[in-house]
């Protein structure tokens, strides 16, 4: 479940006790498995190409509205015998997450540093709400925001010069027979009128299962493959690292290694955002 620790240095002791035990690990980010998202990946990777456009900014929100009862009972709000990371661990972790898919498909940038620029913190002493910056390479930034004190919010945008490719429930698609993002140009004409030159919506079908259970298949094809590889030639069991990636360099392994490295960036960058909050908002490096 996500967070998928509350540290990295938890995250390794948890790989560690898996491969003692011959188990394995998976990340719960279930949105990952839409096939939407590698459509919308796609979409960035084709955008980013287009002569004059460099993604350069990502914004996104997700949060939703806990009532008196949610703050008394919920673990998400409770550091002792909760989740201390808070909204940041919770709904944060998905804003953080297609984030670091976004770049990483356009140029392989890699997370540099995070802030908190304003939280609050309950009385159970974890952020309820946050205002977030995650700097990746070539100064290219992810803004969010993420809380527990407002309605139901699960927007995503990538923008570059003169585009901007958007999704509003990117977490928890909504009902229907498709789902959808767009692709707009708008721009102002003579500084007091909205001209939108393009707009194009891209549906995607629904896909034969909930992403839940797509995960939860994705998880089974990486063990089995993983476990092929170590019947095939006992010597790959050596090739496990120290940041819990599966390196026998076989194809039918790529999607372990992947998820295995994005997810350890994820828990990183949350990492660096909670130590922020400790500091008084400033920015930490990763």
């Amino acid at each position: 479940e996500k967070p998928v620790s509350i540290s990295i240095s938890d995250y390794f002791k948890m790989l560690d006790c898996a491969k003692a035990n011959n188990r394995f690990l998976q990340d719960g980010t279930m949105f990952v498995h839409h096939p939407r998202t590698e459509a919308f990946l796609k979409a960035c990777e084709d955008l980013q190409q287009q002569e004059g456009n460099s993604i350069s900014r990502i914004s996104g929100d997700f949060g939703f509205f806990g009532d008196e009862d949610f703050f008394k009972t919920n673990i998400r709000a409770r550091k002792e015998e909760g989740d201390p990371l808070g909204c940041v661990g919770d709904v944060g972790w998905y804003v953080v997450r297609i984030g670091i898919l976004v770049y990483d498909r356009i140029g392989g940038y890699a997370p540099t540093s995070a802030q908190v620029v304003d939280y609050r913190i309950s009385s159970g002493d974890v952020p309820i709400d946050a205002t977030c910056l995650v700097w990746f390479g070539e100064n290219r930034l992810l803004s969010f925001h993420c809380t527990f004190l407002y309605p139901l919010r699960q927007r995503i945008e990538v923008s570059c010069a003169n585009k901007t490719l958007v999704m509003t429930d990117f977490v928890l698609p909504a009902g229907g027979k498709t789902n959808s993002f767009e692709l707009s140009s708008r721009t102002l004409t003579d500084y007091d009128e909205v001209s939108v030159e393009e707009a194009t919506t891209t549906a995607v079908p629904l896909p034969g299962a909930p992403q839940e259970t797509l995960m939860w298949k994705h998880f089974a094809d990486c063990a089995r493959a993983i476990e092929q590889e170590v019947w095939d030639d006992r010597s790959a069991e050596s090739t496990w690292n120290n940041e819990g990636i599966w390196s026998t360099n076989q194809s039918s392994n790529k999607k372990a290694n992947e998820s295995a490295r994005i997810s350890i960036l994820t828990q990183r960058v949350m990492d660096a955002l909670m130590e922020s909050i400790h500091m008084k908002g400033q920015k930490v490096l990763i």
